[in-house]
């Protein structure tokens, strides 16, 4: 009797002949090396996808930091549309107060014009100028009238009219520091 490896029993447990053995050995071994090769190309292809997930990974952390840039962009052009904004607020309001004043000018304009009417300002009649304004600041006429301010009166005692005598210190008791 024989010994033979397990691979090579039979159906029912009956050995078989050597030579089936062997090439039954040979088959499975066939298949175990079509099998290594196929691990072996699976394990190139799960390398490449391994790979290419890294790829993508890297390609997502890249998307993320951009996107976080994107968004502190987005932060900044809101910030900047938010002060335009308040600034066409402001002019809104300056422009309001600019209504307001105008629409002040014209009712003082009415006002100016109803006054003029009243007083018939506007319909005076012009004044021909018969004798040109140079004859007149020649000889005597040139020399101007004494002011006012350099007149001076001799001093005069005058009673105001509500009282009937002049009041001293004496009849008030007042007293005077010297």
């Amino acid at each position: 009797m024989s010994f033979v490896p397990s691979a090579a029993v039979g159906a029912v447990g009956v050995p078989v002949k050597e030579g089936d053995a062997i090439v039954a050995l040979k088959a499975i071994s066939f298949v175990f090396v079509v099998t290594l090769d196929s691990r072996a190309v699976m394990l190139a292809v799960l390398e490449a996808i391994l790979l290419e997930l890294t790829v993508i990974l890297d390609v997502f952390d890249v998307t993320l930091v951009c996107n976080e840039l994107i968004l502190e962009v987005f932060e900044a052009i809101l910030f900047v549309l938010l002060v335009i904004f308040v600034v066409f607020v402001a002019i809104l309001l300056v422009l309001a107060l600019i209504l307001a004043v105008i629409e002040a000018i014209f009712v003082f304009n009415a006002v100016i014009l109803d006054v003029l009417a009243e007083i018939l300002v506007g319909k005076v009649a012009m004044v021909d100028e018969l004798i040109p304004p140079t004859l007149l600041t020649v000889g005597a006429a040139a020399v101007p009238p004494k002011s006012f301010a350099n007149c001076s009166f001799p001093f005069t005692v005058e009673l105001a009219s509500a009282t009937e005598a002049f009041v001293t210190n004496d009849a008030t008791k007042a007293v005077v520091a010297i």
